[in-house]
């Protein structure tokens, strides 16, 4: 009996193992606008970071700060860009 737990557990080991090998993920080249949607709770009324806080963490209003727009293009030696972004919020 606990050899044939083994081999199933073997033989779904190896099954994963040649499902995950042939994945592959999407290339992404050029703009890749996103739209960063900031939502808050309804029972607080703070606003954790202002707007322009994460305008300029997210987009490239904050090029050369070493923001998000900055770690994509760098990762991908200057195939991707997030021109075109846009931060909208706050929003309950």
């Amino acid at each position: 009996m606990k050899s044939l737990s083994s081999s199933a557990l073997l033989g779904a080991l190896l099954s994963l193992i040649l499902i995950l090998a042939q994945c592959h993920g999407a290339e992404v080249r050029g703009n890749t606008p996103w739209s960063i949607i900031l939502c808050k709770f309804k029972d607080v009324s703070d606003e954790p970071k202002s707007l322009q806080f994460f305008k300029n963490f997210a987009t490239l209003a904050g090029s050369g700060t070493g923001n998000l727009a900055d770690y994509y293009s760098d990762q991908s030696y200057g195939k991707v860009s997030l021109l075109g972004s846009e931060v909208r919020g706050w929003f309950v």
